[in-house]
């Protein structure tokens, strides 16, 4: 942290400015940086990578075809110059749509009748009855006659009586459910209750009751309750007049839903490979060969029309930038860095060409092994999960698969199986903390590959033998992806210098020389860093950021301090303050250039950029506040941009966090009364001034995210200061409790020292 401190003159610096001093310092890198940035590189791979998938989809080759379909073929060999689904005959397709249709459900729906409405509704026709007229126009006249027999004061007991007799005799039929339909006319041995237009249920037709059912259930429970044939009479109007199903078969919906799985019928039912032999000379041609044949014709037709050709390779592109795109957008909004990064976006561009080349390689490859599952997007997943962020490889893994199906000629099933096995592995590494942590990932992508191709295999009728070579084959790809990851992981490290998480472990250690010679060259900054680090962690749990980033990058983000460590204040005990003899200016400059000295040494010593970051954004682009007071008393019309920081300004929650710490724990430190209450107000202003100046307008913090920062920076400032308890002089000994030398005159001040 930069504070007024003091001493003698700086030692001259041959006449450069810190910043080309940080030029030349950087001149072999500047072309890389500048690569990293470039838009026109960035727009470069984005083109680079649209042109190849594009040629990875499938394409076509017109040929000369005889089309004689149960005969001998007397042409020459038909290899499929492309890949084309299989189509199916129309009868077929007619079958499978009725087989379609006859699996729907019938659909039925609430009546809202229920064992309350029942009820309810027989309450008011016993109050009807009990009024003076004792007329129920619902009922038969022989019914209504008795009921005018009954005394007056007895008519409205005996009804309720009634009435309590059939709400006990329903109440199970109810409570089960009764249809509107006679359950011998339903063939399937559920039905489906629409409840709302988002929410349905199947029920088993076994405990349910139609409605003849119901009535006999009705009229078998009122007659074993001892009430006379009169009053038996009487209760079965009475529920009849108020009786409804509790579910009514819908016709419309039923009908719609059938329509539904009709129109959702494939008319494919599998996929010819490009380069897989049709049929060759003097062989006949069977219905399956025919079937080929005219499906061969068909996609030719269908590629070959005129002008179809650019067409379909405007749709092709179309559809390439929309698969790319998607993650671009999301990128561009939500992960800037990676998006402005080239060789962030580079790594992603290869890994998804990988998968579609990986695609292509499967459909060329002429085999009846199910190789399209060694598709790696498992190790896709894992690297983008290490390498950025779960969410990331989330939607990175789905756009591969779009794509991979894509290639494959829609290949649903396989878009599937590798989805699933993807999503799994990602979330395996999404919060990885050792090497070997990678291969619990085998366990998990072989479980999304089982349950995908088990219930896909099922669903479409795969036998046990396709099901046991597909289940193989993914377990190949499930054993091989964490491998590949591993070396992925090792050689990305190494070549780009990137710092994963995995390679962040290795810089939390206080034993790296960079630390180490911090604490001998300048302890107060050591122990300023250690703080720092403290805060950061704590702040980084509680929104949710990446605590070791943070918290490593609060290590090193001081170490600049390292070649003039006097020239702080946490590092001055004992020796004055070397800025009361040189001039503001100077002082700035000083001040400033621990930023720019941090970054050369940062680069010297190898650290990835990922922790370089922390070194320039902890300051961001605030001013240098007590020298700029200071020249300003001097000089009203000083340049105020030399007591500015160089910047850049925090670009993620991770920079911000040390950024803020760094102001709160040097200004905390300064408090002479470290109570909770003014370590509160003092962290409130810090941040809220950080954040009026614009210096958290590039990191996506939230002010949610604010407020938690600031009651865990709090939290720990308030227990870092708590109060020390004062022992009394030990008379009898002469010596305080608190002298570690035992009296022995060692370390004393004064003529007894």
């Amino acid at each position: 942290m930069a504070n007024n401190t003091g001493g003698q003159s700086p030692p001259p610096r041959s006449g450069s400015t810190a910043f080309t001093r940080l030029a030349s310092a950087d001149e072999s890198t500047t072309f890389q940086e500048k690569l990293r940035r470039s838009v026109i590189f960035r727009w470069g791979l984005l083109l680079l990578s649209v042109a190849i998938l594009v040629l990875l989809f499938p394409h076509s080759t017109d040929i000369e075809q005889n089309l004689d379909a149960g005969s001998i073929w007397s042409g020459d060999t038909v290899r499929a110059a492309f890949s084309f689904p299989l189509y199916k005959d129309e009868q077929m397709v007619e079958r499978e749509k009725q087989r379609a249709r006859d699996s729907i459900l019938m659909i039925f729906t609430p009546t809202g009748f229920s064992i309350a409405t029942l009820r309810d509704t027989l309450y008011g026709i016993a109050a009807q009855a009990d009024s003076s007229t004792a007329d129920i126009p619902s009922l038969s006249e022989q019914s209504r006659a008795w009921i005018r027999s009954l005394p007056d004061e007895k008519r409205g007991g005996k009804i309720n009586n009634l009435i309590d007799q059939v709400v006990r005799g329903s109440s199970e039929l109810l409570a089960g459910g009764v249809i509107d339909r006679a359950k011998s006319s339903i063939k399937q041995d559920r039905i489906v209750v629409r409840h709302r237009s988002d929410y349905e249920e199947e029920l088993s037709l076994k405990p349910l009751f139609d409605s003849l059912h119901a009535m006999q259930a009705l009229e078998a429970n009122l007659a074993g309750r001892g009430i006379t044939e009169e009053e038996y009479a009487v209760a079965l109007e009475l529920f009849l007049s108020v009786w409804q199903p509790t579910y009514r078969y819908s016709k419309t919906l039923t009908e719609e839903a059938q329509q539904i799985a009709a129109n959702a019928v494939p008319r494919t039912r599998g996929l010819v490979r490009e380069n897989q032999i049709i049929v060759t000379p003097g062989e006949e041609i069977t219905e399956r060969t025919a079937l080929m044949l005219q499906s061969y014709e068909r996609s030719r037709r269908l590629r070959n029309e005129e002008g179809s050709r650019w067409l379909q390779l405007i749709g092709a592109i179309g559809h390439v930038i929309i698969l790319l795109g998607l993650p671009l957008i999301y990128l561009y909004n939500f992960r800037r860095r990676i998006f402005n990064d080239n060789l962030q976006l580079g790594i992603i561009f290869v890994l998804i060409l990988m998968m579609g080349f990986l695609s292509w390689l499967s459909l060329s490859i002429v085999t009846p092994l199910p190789i399209e599952y060694l598709v790696l997007v498992p190790f896709l997943s894992m690297i983008l999960a290490i390498l950025f962020d779960s969410r990331t490889a989330f939607y990175l893994t789905v756009v591969s698969c779009l794509i991979v199906a894509g290639i494959r000629g829609a290949d649903y099933a396989v878009a599937i199986g590798l989805l699933s096995a993807g999503v799994m592995a990602a979330y395996t590494v999404r919060d990885i903390k050792s090497r070997t942590q990678l291969y619990r990932s085998i366990a998990y992508s072989i479980f999304g590959f089982t349950l995908a191709i088990l219930a896909l295999g099922l669903e479409r009728g795969a036998t046990l033998e396709q099901l046991l070579l597909q289940l193989g084959f993914a377990g190949i790809n499930a054993i091989v992806s964490p491998v590949l990851t591993f070396g992925a992981i090792f050689l990305l490290e190494r070549i780009f210098n990137i710092a994963t998480d995995l390679k962040l472990l290795e810089y939390d250690d206080l034993n790296h020389p960079l630390l180490r010679q911090l604490a001998d060259k300048a302890p107060g900054t050591y122990q300023h860093t250690l703080t720092i680090a403290r805060l950061v962690e704590s702040a980084a749990g509680a929104i949710g950021a990446n605590a070791l980033q943070a918290k490593v990058g609060a290590y090193f983000h001081d170490i600049g301090k390292i070649a003039r460590s006097e020239y702080f204040v946490e590092n001055q005990m004992g020796i004055g303050n070397k800025h009361d003899h040189i001039k503001p200016e100077q002082s700035a400059r000083l001040i400033r250039e621990h930023v720019l000295d941090g970054i050369k040494i940062a680069r010297q010593y190898g650290l990835p950029e990922r922790i370089i970051d922390f070194i320039p954004t902890h300051h961001g682009t605030t001013s240098i506040k007590y020298f700029l007071d200071k020249a300003l008393e001097e000089n009203p019309d000083v340049d105020k941009s030399l007591f500015h920081y160089p910047g850049p300004r925090p670009h993620s929650r991770e920079t911000a966090l040390v950024m803020l710490a760094d102001a709160v724990e040097a200004t905390t430190r300064s408090l002479g009364d470290p109570s909770a209450k003014k370590i509160g107000e003092t962290v409130d202003q810090i941040i809220k001034r950080r954040f009026s100046d614009g210096q958290l307008d590039e990191c996506d913090l939230t002010l949610a995210d604010l407020t938690k920062i600031r009651e865990a920076f709090v939290k720990n400032l308030v227990g870092m200061a708590h109060p020390r308890v004062q022992y009394k002089k030990e008379e009898d000994s002469g010596r305080h409790v608190d002298d570690p030398f035992g009296g022995l005159g060692v370390g004393k001040k004064g003529k007894d020292a």
